[in-house]
């Protein structure tokens, strides 16, 4: 009768383990990371370095706001036809703000394609209102980074927030 080699783990053996268990794990973050990066690059404003260098300017307009007392709510209603209006109101120490120019860059994070560019119009006793399409809007929460408020004597303020 032939006797039965026993099987003995050795050298070669661990080393093919390590190199499939390691294997294995660098092939699946490859295909995370490949995914993730397809799926949200991570840039969520063009020309960051720009926008960066320029933040003292941000700081100074909010200055500006503060000195003058500005006070900024914003709300998004429903409107007719499905669609929704984004509504700002600015008021002040001396009550409503009427007369501004603003404009409103719309963002999601998750959906770039929605992305949009607002013009607000004055509906009187500092409300501004525009409208957004009701096709336009993803679920998700939306941020607004460019609420730019410019008055008739060149005061220029940025406002960002989430809706």
């Amino acid at each position: 009768m032939t006797e039965k080699k026993t099987f003995i783990i050795n050298g070669r053996h661990v080393f093919a383990g390590f190199v499939v268990f390691f294997g294995i794990i660098i092939g699946v973050n490859i295909v995370f990371i490949t995914m993730a990066n397809k799926s949200f690059p991570g840039e969520t404003v063009e020309d960051p370095y720009e926008k960066g260098v320029h933040f003292n300017d941000t700081l100074g307009e909010r200055a500006i706001a503060a000195e003058l007392g500005w006070k900024i709510t914003y709300s998004l209603v429903p409107a007719q036809g499905g669609s929704n209006q984004f509504v700002v109101k600015v008021i002040d120490a001396d009550g409503p703000v009427d007369g501004l120019d603003i404009d409103l860059a719309v963002m999601w994070a998750t959906a770039r394609q929605a992305d949009t560019q607002l013009r607000l119009i004055p509906a009187g006793n500092g409300i501004y209102r525009g409208r957004l399409a009701a096709n336009g809007l993803p679920n998700a929460t939306m941020s607004f980074t460019g609420l730019v408020v410019r008055s008739s004597d060149d005061a220029r303020m940025t406002f960002a927030g989430r809706l």
